[in-house]
């Protein structure tokens, strides 16, 4: 399932306005700019990353917490080889984590091979702004650049009529995860607020060019 992702980019279109008013530096120059410190910030907030830091390891500790929550390792003729689908049985749909600790484990096989093979998985969301992070020049992980860039897209325009860059992460289920929109905003909301701090120091470098104090 895919969705449109809606956002309030009134206060970034007006930040960087103002900025390119400022700036000694094209509209195409600008906004490929902020575009690619857009995608760093967004890449940095994207679970499951957060504060705009990192987190590979939290990603790879929340993996391990929850598959030892409901499973456990046994050598008997009744364990499940079923990992997949005992996982995704307990999974919440919004998070993709394991709410539920049962007090009786469900006995699987090869439960450290499913842990290294879901931790292979780390960074697959994040993955989905690939595509426009090496167009742009944009700064990656490298645990989040080995998912490539299939998961989503970006388009640049620069004519003499339009100046535009779309980026889309179209990783399946980026819809459904929860907080992820109000994550983008905040990454929206920082690219204009540091614009506009820029622009108060180009107007007061201007000023004392020109022979203000």
């Amino acid at each position: 399932m895919s969705a449109e992702l809606k956002f309030d980019d009134r206060g970034f279109r007006a930040a960087l306005k103002r900025f390119e008013e400022n700036s000694r530096r094209t509209r195409a120059e600008v906004l490929k700019e902020q575009a690619k410190l857009f995608v760093q910030d967004v890449i940095l907030i994207t679970p499951p990353n957060k504060d705009f830091k990192a987190n590979r390891r939290g990603g790879e500790s929340a993996i391990k917490a929850d598959l030892r929550k409901i499973m456990r390792q046994s050598a008997s003729s009744k364990a499940s080889s079923d990992l997949a689908g005992i996982h995704a049985k307990f999974r919440d749909p919004t998070t993709g984590r394991v709410r539920v600790a049962l007090k009786k484990k469900i006995r699987v096989t090869s439960l450290a091979a499913y842990i290294q093979k879901e931790l292979g998985k780390v960074g697959i969301l994040a993955s989905g702004w690939n595509a426009a992070a090496m167009q742009l020049g944009a700064k990656v992980p490298d645990w989040i650049t080995r998912h490539g860039n299939g998961r989503g897209s970006v388009k640049i325009t620069f004519t003499l009529s339009e100046c535009r860059i779309v980026i889309s992460n179209a990783v399946k289920f980026a819809s459904s995860v929860k907080g992820l929109v109000s994550r983008i905003q905040r990454s929206l909301d920082k690219r204009a607020t540091a614009m506009d701090r820029q622009v108060d120091h180009f107007q007061k470098r201007a000023a004392k060019e020109a022979g203000f104090k």
